[in-house]
């Protein structure tokens, strides 16, 4: 195995340094409250280079004075909550290198206006500041701090679990026939939705999808769906209506 460096500080960051492959993972910051943070594609500790590779899990966790990070075109990784609740993040751009994004990268940040992808990035793209996959056919994170309403384009037959989530800002959505499954924590605490269009193709909802949607109004679940996950509906004082005989509950 690898012997591994934890929390070495090298300027303005901490790292975890891999001293087999030479890498490294950003770790946090050496200050939370950096408005601004530009991560180095190499660092250099005790007459060695290191080439930065990785965001680490929840490494910006909560850096709530944060506006702007410059991520470098050596980094393939950014892990699980990188950027949980940088509140005041207001947009991102991921570079060509990275093909991977963990699980809640992005959410929480409720100033997060686009997340940017570079154009020859393999894994990933943009659309309107919006992240999916480089197929388009996956919608992966919808910044939560993007204002109004939002019609899901018809290429995309896949929404990521909790792509919305926390959108607080979202008013309104409508989804393509395309989609067939809406799933965990989708809309979770999307709290100014006020419209949702299903549609006949839907067949599933996932566990806690509409959570805490405060000010919907109403939802018809088409006659299609089969299953409907546990509190999926929790929080969520809608008028909930649907034709479906095969629906029971």
């Amino acid at each position: 195995h690898a012997d591994i460096l934890k929390k070495v500080q090298i300027g303005e960051l901490y790292y975890n340094l891999d001293t087999e492959n030479l890498t490294a993972e950003v770790s946090s910051p050496v200050n939370k409250t950096l408005t601004e943070i530009t991560i180095p594609a190499s660092v250099d500790y005790e007459s060695t280079t290191y080439g930065v590779t990785a965001i680490g899990k929840k490494a910006f966790y909560r850096c709530d004075s944060l506006r702007t990070i410059s991520i470098p075109n050596s980094i393939t990784c950014i892990d699980e909550s990188a950027f949980y609740t940088c509140w005041n993040l207001q947009s991102i751009t991921i570079p060509a290198s990275v093909e991977n994004i963990g699980k809640y990268a992005f959410h929480g940040c409720l100033s997060l206006l686009s997340i940017d992808v570079a154009s020859d990035n393999t894994t990933y793209c943009s659309i309107d500041g919006i992240l999916f996959s480089k197929d388009r056919k996956t919608l992966i994170c919808y910044p939560n701090g993007k204002e109004g309403a939002y019609t899901i384009p018809e290429h995309v037959t896949d929404i990521s679990s909790a792509a919305f989530m926390l959108c607080s800002q979202l008013t309104s959505i409508t989804i393509p026939n395309s989609i067939t499954s809406i799933g965990d924590r989708v809309f979770y605490q999307c709290t100014g939705l006020t419209s949702i269009t299903i549609p006949e193709s839907v067949t599933s909802i996932g566990k806690n999808a509409f959570e805490n949607c405060k000010q919907l109004t109403s939802i018809i679940i088409p006659d299609g769906v089969k299953s409907i996950g546990n509190m999926t509906f929790s929080w969520c004082f809608a008028n909930i209506s649907t034709n479906s005989s095969s629906f029971d509950g």
